[in-house]
């Protein structure tokens, strides 16, 4: 046994990274270096790879796959031979699109997210939510006396739904032959930022556009009681009497008061500047006396948007308190939570030469509750 354990000890094996493998993530990185990404550690042998341009990138990958005489191949016969969405140069580009694409999505400057709440639904069928009304009030038991059973009052409220938005472009044989990165470095990234602009668009013309909701009435009315009888530019009496509505707003099917705050104060660029200086002064800043505090002072954050000042005819005086996301009165559902675009690439469609990519994301947005808003029309 002595002996078994000292000649056939088991072997010890690992997994490492075939050659092809080194030679896809140097490029890829390499390429990304070339259009001016930050690549954080970048694989070894990137630099190799930065100063090559696509068609000897082409050429040297076709090489790796055992094409012998890919240095003597024309542009044409690379594209329509070799350079098919299984090979290893379509890998590198299509990565390389991604990390640009993915990147640019994240840095799109939008502003919804701060705001409204992130929703998951799993497929396209209309889905209907319910919201918990009031309990029951506690009541006095006498000794010996018993407890009153009750059941607790629920409300249909919003019908979410997904619906899918995409497009498609293409990386033209023109591209390619003309050593074209910036079309990596431009396209992909433009794409990106449209698609989450997209969703901030539609946030916002939800908001302002104030169509009727889950109960058959505008978002913003007087059976909502969420419009500020106290008109104006942000001040420390519109916000005032904004503040006290969202307060004396009562839970569903019920009287007792949900003592709301409002957390975010929403406007349109024009008021930006405005409700800056409202919020970031110590003192009224339309008090008589310096010495008149600002109660608002810090309590509120602003989030301006572009998408409000011509949302409506009205947008550039229109504005509006909002409660913490956690209960935002509008929420924005993703296919499953992803809130990240597809993107894929795909033989280029009959007739064309290139590479072409789909883009498409499955998002909702949907008032789920109005008790958490309160609108100034302005002056």
């Amino acid at each position: 046994m002595e002996k078994q354990l000292k000649d056939g000890a088991p072997s010890t094996t690992k997994v490492t990274v075939d050659e092809k493998d080194k030679f896809r993530a140097a490029a890829t990185d390499g390429l990304a270096l070339r259009l001016g990404m930050d690549v954080n550690k970048p694989a070894p042998g990137a630099t190799d790879f930065r100063s090559l341009s696509l068609r000897e990138l082409a050429k040297e990958t076709l090489r790796m796959e055992g094409v012998n005489n890919a240095f003597r191949l024309s542009d044409e016969e690379m594209l329509r031979q070799y350079l098919n969405p299984t090979s290893t140069f379509t890998s590198i580009i299509d990565t390389t699109a991604r990390k640009v694409f993915e990147q640019a999505y994240t840095e799109a400057e939008t502003t919804y997210q701060n705001w409204t709440r992130k929703g998951t639904l799993k497929d396209f069928r209309p889905t209907k939510t319910y919201q918990t009304g009031t309990a029951g009030e506690l009541k006095l038991v006498k000794e010996g006396g018993e407890l009153e059973h009750d059941n607790p009052n629920g409300f249909e409220g919003a019908q979410r739904q997904l619906l899918t938005f995409g497009r498609q472009f293409t990386m033209t044989r023109e591209a390619f032959i003309n050593d074209d990165v910036g079309f990596l470095n431009t396209l992909p990234a433009l794409y990106a930022q449209s698609a989450r602009l997209g969703i901030n668009k539609l946030v916002y013309k939800t908001l302002a556009e104030n169509a009727a909701i889950y109960d058959g009435k505008k978002l913003f009315s007087n059976d909502h009681k969420n419009v500020s009888g106290v008109s104006g530019a942000p001040s420390i009496d519109t916000i005032s009497a904004m503040r006290q509505l969202m307060r004396k707003q009562t839970a569903p099917g019920g009287t007792v008061k949900m003592n709301i705050s409002p957390k975010y104060m929403i406007v349109p660029t024009s008021l930006e500047t405005k409700a800056g200086q409202l919020i970031g002064s110590a003192v009224d800043p339309n008090g008589v006396h310096s010495a008149v505090q600002n109660p608002f002072f810090n309590s509120l954050t602003i989030i301006s948007d572009a998408e409000l000042d011509d949302a409506t005819a009205n947008g550039e005086k229109e504005w509006y308190l909002a409660a913490d996301a956690l209960r935002a009165a509008i929420q924005v559902d993703f296919l499953n939570g992803i809130d990240m675009p597809t993107i894929q690439m795909r033989q280029a469609p009959a007739g064309q030469l290139g590479f072409a990519w789909d883009i498409f994301i499955d998002y909702g947005v949907t008032v789920t509750d109005y008790r958490t808003l309160v609108k100034n029309n302005g002056q």
